[in-house]
């Protein structure tokens, strides 16, 4: 989606990004009221972020492609982040300090880059084999040296006209001249390190329940309901935080497995046998963000605290499916993520097992608005 979303958003003729974006998904009904908007502006910071940037959780800088920067792929990156925040999207909280030191002030503060600034591949590759060289082995390098001058630096300096392109693309709505009147005001939005993801606290924080009378058998169902998405929720977010994940280091992949009461760790470099990348590969798994996008068509927590805090997801129940559908043996819930509601079905939820069969198997069915 975020390749045609971004040709699309190039091609607006009548309109201007300054208005309010409304989103349509051929062969698709549906009248944007805001969910679509927010799924678009969640898919197309993902795919700004993979496309256009490099790095890792610590902070990234934009990739030094003359292509992209000729067809200002940068600048539409920058008018997209600046409807993003505007209109309610996820905030590009993924730039390295000095990125964003250089969009506040259009200088680049060289004392404060280091060499984990360097994001380009062949540069930190370069620097690994400076670091571990021996002196004789040095006038093997002096040549890839010479040609990119001091590497920090360098790996910076080149950057430079795709953030300006960024910061072109980041004038709508004047966000740049804020930006340079209060840097710090802005800086959580921009530089990595601000959590600001969804978490099963938040989540059931925000739900809602339309309970029937109070010791009706309605009431006990729905209850026991509303216990089984408790369940779920946090059963989701414990396996996003014991799942195994890869770490590089020194260009050596690492597996790490949080849940193991010893790491275990299988290295390229040790001779050890590496698994083939399909193993790799994780199956797609439900997260908190998922989940929350599957109900509101957005993954993050809203930005500022008036928003958290009118920020509600109305969970209704629905005990008369039987007699509008007939005999049938399953029912999947019914979400509107432009009203921020999901509607649960009384029957066939009746254990948790049950529960989070159907559950994960409508997420994981229909987890975008986008035709697949």
């Amino acid at each position: 989606m975020f390749e045609r979303g971004l040709g699309q958003w190039r091609r607006q003729k009548r309109s201007s990004p300054k208005k309010n974006l409304r989103v349509s998904f051929i062969a698709e009904s549906g009248v944007d009221h805001g969910a679509l908007r927010k799924e678009f502006l969640t898919e197309m910071m993902a795919g700004v972020e993979r496309k256009f940037f490099q790095g890792g959780s610590t902070g990234k800088t934009p990739k030094y492609s003359i292509t992209d920067y000729h067809k200002e792929h940068f600048k539409t990156a920058g008018e997209i982040r600046a409807v993003s925040i505007v209109q309610g999207g996820p905030p590009p909280n993924f730039f390295r300090e000095w990125c964003y030191g250089y969009i506040s002030t259009g200088e680049i503060d060289r004392d404060s880059i280091s060499k984990e600034d360097v994001t380009d591949p062949e540069l930190s590759q370069l620097m690994e084999e400076v670091e571990i060289a021996e002196p004789e082995a040095m006038y093997d390098l002096l040549d890839r040296i010479t040609a990119c001058g001091a590497i920090i630096l360098h790996s910076s300096v080149r950057t430079l006209p795709m953030l300006q392109q960024i910061c072109s693309g980041m004038k709508l709505y004047g966000l740049c001249e804020m930006i340079v009147q209060q840097p710090q005001h802005f800086r959580d939005l921009f530089v990595a390190g601000l959590d600001e993801k969804p978490d099963a606290e938040f989540l059931m924080g925000a739900i809602s329940p339309v309970f029937s009378e109070l010791g009706s058998l309605r009431r006990q169902r729905e209850s026991k309901i509303v216990n089984f998405l408790q369940d779920f929720i946090q059963h989701i977010e414990e396996e996003e935080e014991e799942k195994s994940f890869v770490v590089e280091e020194r260009g050596t992949h690492v597996k790490i497995t949080e849940s193991d009461e010893r790491d275990s760790r299988e290295t390229e470099s040790t001779g050890e046998a590496a698994k083939d990348e399909e193993e790799m590969k994780e199956k797609p798994k439900i997260t908190v963000g998922c989940f929350l996008q599957w109900l509101t068509g957005q993954a993050h927590v809203p930005i500022t605290s008036t928003e958290r805090e009118m920020f509600k997801i109305l969970i209704k129940f629905d005990h008369d499916f039987s007699v509008r559908y007939g005999k049938h043996t399953v029912c999947f819930p019914v979400v509107n993520a432009c009203s921020n509601s999901i509607t649960f079905p009384a029957r066939h939820l009746g254990s948790y097992p049950e529960f989070r069969s159907i559950i994960t198997q409508a997420v994981m069915s229909s987890r975008e608005f986008s035709c697949s």
